[in-house]
């Protein structure tokens, strides 16, 4: 926590899955892209569940499958 890393363009950050999620969990994060486009946040599990947060085209998308239920949250801005 209270650690930033800095990109540009060509990298990434690998972290254990998240795991032992019941009912809730939080995340917090704050970003400034230099680009209007790419992959935020992404954690999947050996099955079909996982958690996407993509900006795309300057705008935030969070999107999830969790037992078989897709919900899609666009954001305009923040």
């Amino acid at each position: 926590l209270g650690q930033s890393v800095g990109f540009r363009g060509d990298g990434y950050l690998e972290y254990r899955p998240l795991s032992g999620v019941k009912k809730e969990t939080d995340i917090k994060m704050e970003f400034r892209p230099i680009s209007r486009t790419g992959i935020i946040l992404n954690n999947q599990d050996s099955g079909r569940d996982f958690i996407f947060i993509i900006l795309k085209r300057g705008r935030v998308i969070f999107r999830y499958v969790i037992k078989g239920t897709l919900l899609v949250l666009r954001f305009l801005r923040a």
